[in-house]
C-alpha cells in the first residue's frame, strides 16, 4: 500500500513538472515540418511533397539545374547571355551602383512580369551559383547579383602584377627560407580550400607567398596585391571589398531601387509593353540571408517578404564554426576536418585565423542578427532550415526565430545546409509560391490540407478551360502562359 502511494505520488509531480514545462514549438521529428508565427509545427503531409513533385515534373529537367554547369560559373555566364528563342529565358548584364560609389554587377532575367525577385548568393559564390532559381520561378522578374567582394572575373591584373616581377626583385628574396615553408602552408589551405575552382598548379603558385613576404617595405603594396589575388583565385573572394554586413546592405538597397527605377522608366516609355513592380521579393541563401535580413531590419519595407535558407546568426559564430573545420569553407554541408589530426590541432585553426585576418586581411567584425532582428518591420520571412544543418545549429536558429516579431513560416527539413532548393526543389517552389501569392493564413491551410491545396491549382488550370462547354480555351497564348507557370522544363 505504501508503495502504491508512493508510485502515484512521484507520477503526479512528474504529470505536474511536466505540465508547467513550455512546449517546444519544433518537434524536430518528421522529415519535413511546417511552422508559422508562434504556433507548434506539424509534419508536411508526404502527399503534398507527391503532388509538387507531379505538377512540376520537368523542372529538374532544366540545364539550370545540371549540377555540372552550376558548379561553373564562366559557362553559366555564357549560357545565360546565349541568345535563345524565347526573349525572357535570355539574362542582360547589368550594374547597380551604391551609396558608396561600388558598382554591384547583376544579371537581369526579364519575364514582363509585376512582381521582382531578387536573389543573393552564398558566402564564397558567384551569382551564377544560384542560377536554379531563373528556372524555379519563371513567373517573376528575376535579379541574381554579387555582393562586393564577390563574383566570376574574366581578368585579374593582379596576376599580371606578378608575371611582371623583374629577375633581380625575385633574387633579393629568393634566401627567404623561412618565409617560404609559412608561405607553402598558406598556399596548402588555399588550395586545399579551393576546391575546383583550380588546378593543382595554385599550390605551387601559392608557395611563392613565403618568397614575398621577404620583400617587407621594398614592395609590400604588390605582396599585398597578389594575396588578394591568390584569395579570390582560391576562395572566390575579394578581401579588400568583403565588409562582412558592414556595408553588403548597401548593395541590396541599390539593387532594388535600382531595378525598380529600371522598371519605372520602361513604364513611362513604354505604358503599352510594361507595368511597374506590384510586389518585391527576396530570397537569401546562407550568407546572403543573413544580409538580407540585417538589410529589412534597417531598412523597412524594402522587400515585401523575404526567403530565407540557412539563415547565419552571427558572424563570430560563423567564424568559429569555420575556424572548428576548416573544410567548412569547401564543403559547409558535412566538413570533416574538425578532428583531422593537422588541421584539427588547435594551433593551426588558431594560424588560419590568423592568416584570414592579418594576411589576407578579411575585416571581419561582430555583427550579429541578434542586434537586427527585433528591428524587422513590414516584412514578412519565410525560413528554409535543415534540422541538422552543420553551419547552423538549432539553438540558433530558434533564437533567431524568437527574435523576430513579424510574421514568419519556416520549412525544417531534413537537408544539409542550404541544399533545400536542390534536394526538394519542387516542394520548395510550392512553398515559396503559396508564400509569395497568398496572405499566411490561406497558405497554411493549403499546406495543412492537401485536398484543399489540390482544389486550389485546379481552381487555377480550370480558368484556362472555356467555362461554357469545358473544352479547352482557343486562346494558345494564355494557356503557354498556364504550362511556363506551373511546369516549365527544359527550353
Amino acid at each position: 500500500m505504501l508503495k502504491t502511494v508512493f508510485l502515484g505520488t512521484i507520477l503526479l509531480s512528474a504529470s505536474l513538472i511536466q505540465a508547467h514545462q513550455p512546449l517546444k514549438q519544433f518537434s524536430y521529428a518528421y522529415q519535413t515540418e511546417f511552422a508559422y508565427n508562434e504556433k507548434p509545427g506539424f509534419q508536411l503531409n508526404p502527399d503534398i511533397e507527391a503532388f509538387a513533385q507531379y505538377l512540376y515534373a520537368d523542372m529538374g529537367k532544366s540545364v539550370l539545374f545540371d549540377a555540372t554547369l552550376i558548379r561553373d560559373p564562366e559557362a553559366t555566364r555564357e549560357y545565360h547571355l546565349k541568345p535563345k528563342h524565347i526573349a525572357s529565358h535570355n539574362g542582360q548584364i547589368l550594374a547597380m551602383v551604391t551609396q558608396d560609389g561600388l558598382a554591384v554587377d547583376c544579371t537581369f532575367f526579364d519575364r514582363g512580369s509585376d512582381t521582382l525577385l531578387i536573389v543573393g548568393e552564398g558566402f564564397t559564390n558567384e551569382r551564377e551559383n544560384v542560377t536554379s532559381f531563373v528556372d524555379m520561378f519563371p513567373e517573376y522578374d528575376i535579379v541574381l547579383f554579387d555582393f562586393r567582394g564577390h563574383g566570376f572575373q574574366t581578368t585579374d591584373d593582379a596576376w599580371e602584377s606578378a608575371a611582371n616581377l623583374e629577375e633581380n626583385d625575385l633574387t633579393r628574396v629568393g634566401s627567404t627560407m623561412g618565409g617560404l615553408a609559412a608561405g607553402s602552408i598558406a598556399a596548402l589551405l588555399f588550395y586545399l580550400c579551393a576546391g575546383d575552382r583550380s588546378s593543382g598548379a595554385l599550390a605551387l603558385v601559392g608557395g611563392g607567398i613565403g618568397i614575398l613576404t621577404g620583400i617587407g617595405s621594398y614592395n609590400y603594396q604588390l605582396f599585398n596585391r597578389i594575396v588578394n589575388s591568390l584569395t579570390k583565385k582560391g576562395f572566390g573572394i575579394d578581401p579588400a571589398r568583403i565588409t562582412f554586413g558592414e556595408k553588403e546592405h548597401l548593395d541590396v538597397i541599390a539593387v532594388v531601387d535600382g531595378f525598380k527605377k529600371l522598371r519605372n522608366d520602361r513604364v513611362a516609355s513604354q505604358p503599352h509593353m510594361y507595368k511597374s513592380y506590384k510586389q518585391v521579393l527576396g530570397l537569401g541563401i546562407c550568407y546572403s540571408a543573413f544580409i538580407f535580413l540585417k538589410t529589412v531590419a534597417e531598412q523597412p519595407g524594402l522587400f515585401d517578404k523575404v526567403v530565407l535558407d540557412g539563415c547565419w546568426l552571427s558572424l563570430p559564430l560563423f567564424v568559429e564554426k569555420v575556424k572548428n573545420d576548416l573544410l567548412t569553407l569547401v564543403n559547409p554541408q558535412t566538413g570533416g576536418w574538425a578532428t583531422h589530426p593537422f588541421f584539427g590541432r588547435q594551433d593551426v585553426k588558431d594560424a588560419a585565423e590568423w592568416i584570414a585576418r592579418k594576411i589576407v586581411n578579411l575585416q571581419l567584425n561582430d555583427i550579429s542578427l541578434v542586434t537586427f532582428a527585433p528591428k524587422v518591420k513590414n516584412t514578412s520571412v519565410l525560413f528554409f532550415h535543415g534540422r541538422d544543418d552543420y553551419m547552423v545549429h538549432r539553438h540558433e536558429f530558434e533564437q533567431l526565430w524568437d527574435l523576430l516579431t513579424i510574421e514568419k513560416n519556416v520549412v525544417l527539413t531534413s537537408n544539409p545546409h542550404v541544399r533545400n532548393h536542390l534536394k526538394q526543389k519542387e516542394l520548395y517552389k510550392l512553398v515559396c509560391d503559396l508564400y509569395f501569392q497568398l496572405p499566411q493564413a490561406t497558405m497554411v491551410k493549403y499546406l495543412s490540407n492537401k485536398n484543399e491545396l489540390v482544389g486550389y491549382y485546379k481552381q487555377k488550370f480550370d480558368q484556362f478551360l472555356d467555362p461554357v462547354k469545358g473544352s479547352p480555351i482557343k486562346d494558345m497564348n494564355r494557356l503557354t502562359a498556364a504550362a511556363t507557370a506551373l511546369n516549365r522544363g527544359n527550353e
